[in-house]
């Protein structure tokens, strides 16, 4: 089966996002609608700033 560009495009997008730490915000609304309906998900904005104060340390500040 072939994939358009578009979808080819995405795939990429995602692929590369995962590998240097950025999370999906589509598969996070994706589980809250399966897991956590009755929660209101976190805007885009919100969503991304929680992730990178997950992964740069917590609010302890940077390592080096």
């Amino acid at each position: 089966m072939a994939r358009s560009p578009a979808g080819v495009w995405r795939g990429l997008r995602e692929a590369l996002g995962l590998i240097v730490g950025v999370p999906s915000y589509e598969h996070y609304l994706a589980h809250m609608a399966a897991h956590h309906p009755e929660q209101t998900p976190q805007s885009r904005a919100a969503f991304f700033a929680a992730r990178q104060r997950e992964r740069y340390g917590r609010g302890k500040g940077r390592c080096c």
